[in-house]
Formats: structure tokens, sequence, C-alpha cells
């Protein structure tokens, strides 16, 4: 990158960026079970905002390692009641986190001084409303489709929770900016009548058709497609409203096709009807939200394609290298929506990094460390939406004072 980057890790280091939110990968520092080091999570982010009093959390991801459905729901239950007094936004995920943890937090985390922090309902979905000057941000915890036979039934019982949630305080599918969908066996095939269908595929479908519906902007939001162990389909939104001097681009990066371009060919299992087409994956590779003096890019999950095709099959090293070029890529894109000289500093909020295999996890981090130093990173196990892609990155970074 041609700008100077600030990087920080902790939030301790990150107080310089206020208002702006950032991310606190909080990890055990104690060797138990899944309940001692849950509780020593939950001690540590207690401990830090009872010292931080300006400082709250707009949304928190709590990433589990389990074998079976029912161990889930039960860590789901234990989080839950140690949780209970938070009022925010809180996601639970079976992607594994980095040995030898049993849960990791992502701690979304602001500064409250200059911005007004309200937590809400609704439709059963918890939100964080962030209040700027100039804007609002809508922090929307996961909708969660679970109780269908198919993939794209519990897709339609997650949009529909969602879509119910923004009708209820004004908003649409056309304010959404970034958006996370997390699908249980990812790339599985379902029989589903005479068709296998692709789980990612009947997801792609079922969101198509929601866009369709009730999105009227053009272009789409940056988006994460990512496999998780069990828990059907969920769906995390953040929305922008009512931006006054706010400008949304959608960032395009030169070494890979738009995903909504994607040919039939590389869209995997049967089509819903026969003769039909397979609706193709529906963001943009990134997405920059502008506000007044200040620069905001969303990196969508990224891999190792180029144009439409998959590269350096079997080779995690080369995939991540790939993928590191493309989200250098993309920040210098987004360079070209600002003047010359404008806004010269630069962090890196997070990388959050998708692993196939979990010990592939120390090499992908050693080249992201050798190119991102020390930047709040997170490793978990998650299957990709191809199966021949064996890492997947996403990120956030911010420009400007």
């Amino acid at each position: 990158m041609k700008n100077d980057v600030l990087l920080a890790s902790h939030p301790e280091n990150l107080k310089q960026f206020k208002p702006k939110p950032y991310y606190w990968y909080l990890k055990p520092t104690v060797v138990g079970d899944f309940i001692v080091q849950l509780a020593n999570c939950i001690n540590a982010l207690q401990r830090y905002l009872e010292k931080h009093e300006d400082e709250q959390v707009f949304m928190l991801r709590v990433f589990v390692r389990v074998n079976t459905k029912a161990q889930l729901e039960r860590y789901i239950g234990e989080v839950k009641k140690t949780l209970e007094r938070f009022n925010g936004p809180c996601t639970i995920i079976a992607e594994a986190p980095e040995m030898p943890s049993y849960v990791e937090f992502e701690v979304g985390m602001i500064n409250t001084t200059d911005v007004e922090l309200k937590y809400g309902e609704m439709e059963n979905l918890r939100y964080t409303q962030i209040q700027y000057k100039s804007h609002t941000e809508y922090w929307f915890g996961g909708a969660i489709g679970q109780g269908g036979n198919t993939t794209e039934e519990n897709s339609k019982e997650a949009f529909e929770q969602l879509q119910r949630a923004f009708a209820s305080i004004g908003l649409s599918f056309d304010a959404i900016v970034r958006q996370w969908n997390y699908i249980e066996d990812i790339c599985g095939l379902q029989e589903v009548g005479a068709k296998k269908r692709q789980n990612y595929q009947q997801f792609n479908d079922v969101r198509a058709t929601y866009y369709k519906q009730f999105r009227k902007v053009d272009g789409f939001p940056a988006a994460t497609g990512i496999g998780q162990l069990f828990g059907g389909v969920i769906v995390e939104c953040m929305l922008v409203d009512g931006c006054e001097g706010c400008s949304v681009f959608s960032v395009k990066n030169q070494s890979q096709e738009d995903a909504y371009c994607y040919s039939q060919q590389v869209l995997v299992g049967d089509s819903i009807r026969t003769g039909s087409r397979k609706q193709v994956p529906q963001f943009e590779r990134a997405k920059l939200m502008r506000v007044q003096q200040k620069g905001r890019l969303f990196i969508s999950g990224t891999a190792a394609i180029i144009g439409q095709d998959t590269v350096d099959l079997n080779d995690v090293v080369a995939q991540t290298k790939v993928i590191i070029n493309h989200l250098k890529e993309l920040i210098y894109t987004s360079s070209s929506y600002y003047e010359a000289n404008e806004f010269e500093k630069e962090y890196i909020a997070y990388l959050r990094c998708y692993v196939k295999h979990q010990a592939d996890i120390p090499v992908v981090r050693d080249v992201c460390l050798r190119n991102f130093n020390d930047v709040p990173m997170s490793f978990v196990v998650a299957d990709i939406c191809r199966r021949e892609l064996l890492v997947e990155i996403e990120a956030e970074v911010y420009r400007g004072e």
C-alpha cells in the first residue's frame, strides 16, 4: 500500500481512531474446557468495559468448536446464559477457532463520546443503532433459518425474518452495505425432488429472489458467503440510513470477474427447474463508504479466484498470497475515489481468515503476518464456497483522520 498504514491489535492501541468502530479478537488465556474458556473471555471483556466506560460493544460474534449439533445447541445455551445482561446483537457460529481454543470472541467496539449507541430488538432479532452526526448505522445480529428440510427453506426463513425486522423500523434491503452469510455444509448437495442442488446455490437462489423483490438500488452489498459446521443458515447485516454527505461506491477488482457475472459453468448442482438458470452470487468485491472526510472500505470474503476460475489448486500458501494481492488491489483501487493526497493515513481494522483445514492455519497466519504485521486477525476453520478453495479472507479498512 502506498499510504501509511496504522496497525493495532488491542483496544488500548485503537483509541486514537475514535469514533471509528474497532475490533478485538478475544481468545482464552487459560487451559480448560469450553465452559472454563468461555468464562475467561467474558471476564476479560467485562474488566475492559468496566475500566473504559465510554467504550461499548456494537456487535459480538462467538466462534465455537463443536462436533455435533447437540453440542452446538448446548454451547449456544451456555453463551446466552453467560451473556444474559448483554442486550446487543450476538451471533454464535460453528466455525472452530485455532487450536487449542474452544471459543473465540470477535468484539466490535466503539467509543461513544461522539456518537449515540442504542440496542433494539425486532422480530426476535437484536440490533445496534449507532447515530453519527452524518448518518445512522444498524448492525443486525444473525437471522437464523434452521427449521426447514432444505437450505432453500432455511434461507427463506432467515431472509424473511430480516425483511420483517427491517420493515418494522423503516429500513429495507436497499440500505444494506455489508452482509455475512453462514451456510451449513456450504458445498454439499441435497436431493430436492429429483434434483441435486448445492447448498450454496440454494442460498444464492433465495438471496436473488429477496433482492429482486426488496432491493431497488443499483449494485449489491459487500458480502461473505462461508460454511459453518452446523446451524442452518445465518445472515448478518450492516445497514446505513439517513446519510448526509455520505456516498457509497462499489469497488471492483480488475483481476476478478464480478461474482454476479459468473457463467453457469462455475455454478454447482442442478437448477431449480429443468432448463432454468442458476442464480449467481450477488455481492460486490468491496464497498467503500465515504462520510465527509473519512473513508471506510468493506472488503468481501475474498478467495484465490482470478477471472472466475480457482487458481493454485492444493497450495494453501499460494492461494493466500493471491488473496493478499487481491486485498491490496482493492485497497489501492479505492484510493481513486479520493482526491490526490487526500486522507493519507490508513489502517486495517481487522482480517478474518477462514481456513479449510486446521493444520493450515499456521502457514496462512505466517503469510498474513508478513504482509499485515500487527493487524487484528482471526483464524477459524470453515469450508469455502468451492471445494478446491482452501482459504478465504475478509477485511475492513479505514482512511482519514
